[in-house]
């Protein structure tokens, strides 16, 4: 059989039908959909096709679900994250969906629970905030080395992600030190 489109009624003027999209759907290109769940809620359902083939996330009152674990999806859920002002979520799901979510939640400063840096997440956080900083405001961007009293960039590097590792796992000031002479070691190796 053939496809076809044709009027159901000749002459009768249809009323312009208006897409409802969200500030997360246009800036990430994605498609939505409004359903019903079985319990009586509601749920947002994300694609990043029109044909409603690739489900990209399940966005439901209290929870943000995907089956991806991309940079962009983690971007995208964490922009609804914080437009619903949660300044504290918990990851669940595999190792990379939460390294991921972890480094990208702790760059924006929403506290986690769910998942344990490892050394390589706490650097790919200072590796992300660090163009943040080349891109503020020349009165907000972060000082120099020569303005720190002769600082080496690696200096400034390491004692940034040592901070970053003390906040998360609330290191003493003896482990952390012994975490940085370890890690500069292992750098020079």
């Amino acid at each position: 059989m053939a496809n076809k489109i044709e009027p159901s009624e000749p002459r009768k003027r249809t009323a312009a039908v208006t897409a409802q999209t969200d500030p997360v759907a246009d800036h990430y290109n994605l498609y939505t959909t409004d359903h019903r769940t079985m319990l009586g809620g509601r749920e947002r359902i994300y694609y990043a096709d029109y044909k409603q083939k690739s489900e990209v996330l399940r966005v439901r009152e209290s929870r943000i679900t995907t089956t991806l674990d991309d940079r962009k999806t983690v971007s995208a859920m964490l922009d609804l994250a914080q437009e619903r002002r949660w300044d504290r979520i918990k990851l669940t799901g595999s190792d990379s969906f939460r390294r991921e979510a972890w480094v990208q939640a702790h760059v924006r400063g929403i506290e986690t629970t769910g998942y344990q840096p490892q050394n390589t997440d706490l650097q790919e956080v200072a590796r992300r905030v660090a163009p943040a900083n080349q891109n503020a405001a020349p009165a907000e961007k972060a000082p120099t080395p020569q303005q720190k009293n002769g600082s080496s960039p690696a200096d400034d590097f390491w004692q940034q992600a040592l901070k970053v590792g003390r906040e998360i796992n609330k290191l003493t000031p003896e482990q952390t030190a012994a975490t940085q002479k370890a890690t500069k070691r292992q750098a020079r190796a």
